[in-house]
């Protein structure tokens, strides 16, 4: 749409919103195209850089050559509760850091590592009490420590089949804990929860509300209404 305008010779106003508050600190910029200071902030101001080197301007990946964002928009949606809900924390930071992984590059394991560990300690700080963050990070972590002798694309297929195994583990102990705890809802039972416990804060399915979802699956109770 831009490029239309643009061809057409119109008039055009961008304003661009930028809160990159994941890595606070200085952070080294190469090849940068053009520094735009702000104009109701004139001490602030965007970075535009190279897209071949658009690593280097955060502490993350900020494009994957498609023009989506990847990893700051992945910690990003964790540090502002767009993900929310302990196990859907673990799996979204478990792929965040396969996006983050393909985008850090290197041809050896001691090219790679440092700049993924830049990567986890990014995810990290996102929530620093969420426990399955750390969770996850830390089997990503050691998923790729133990493939430092494999080829590179042995060790990103490794990083996305151990993101994949946090979602199925975690689908199959909501659908466990379904399973068991319908058992112990009498039929007819009446439910009041007061937490996101359900599908969207899991893989899936749901803890809490995992269990009234089985009850329901079993004809044991009527299905739930919201209030």
């Amino acid at each position: 749409a831009l490029w239309r305008l643009l061809g057409r010779q119109q008039p055009v106003e961008v304003e661009i919103d930028i809160r990159n508050e994941i890595a606070p600190g200085p952070i080294e910029v190469y090849n940068t195209v053009a520094e735009i200071r702000g104009s109701e902030k004139p001490d602030e101001m965007v970075l535009v850089g190279g897209h071949l080197d658009s690593w280097d301007l955060g502490a993350g990946a900020t494009d994957n050559g498609t023009g989506s964002s990847v990893v700051l928009e992945v910690a990003r949606a964790i540090r502002e509760m767009v993900v929310r809900g302990a196990p859907a924390i673990g799996v979204a930071a478990g792929f965040g850091l396969v996006l983050g992984a393909r985008q850090v590059g290197g041809e050896r394991f001691e090219e790679f590592w440092p700049r993924f560990e830049e990567v986890c300690a990014t995810m990290a700080r996102t929530r620093p009490t969420a426990a399955n963050l750390f969770w996850a990070i830390d089997r990503m972590r050691r998923c790729a420590q133990a493939r430092r002798t494999a080829p590179m694309p042995v060790l990103l297929k490794a990083l996305e089949a151990e993101a994949c195994r946090i979602w199925d583990e975690d689908l199959e102990v909501n659908q466990t804990m379904g399973r068991h705890g319908q058992a112990l809802i009498p039929d007819g039972a009446r439910i009041l929860t007061h937490c996101n416990a359900g599908a969207l804060a899991t893989s899936g399915y749901g803890t809490a509300l995992g269990v009234v979802r089985a009850a329901v699956n079993s004809g044991g109770m009527a299905s739930p209404s919201p209030w």
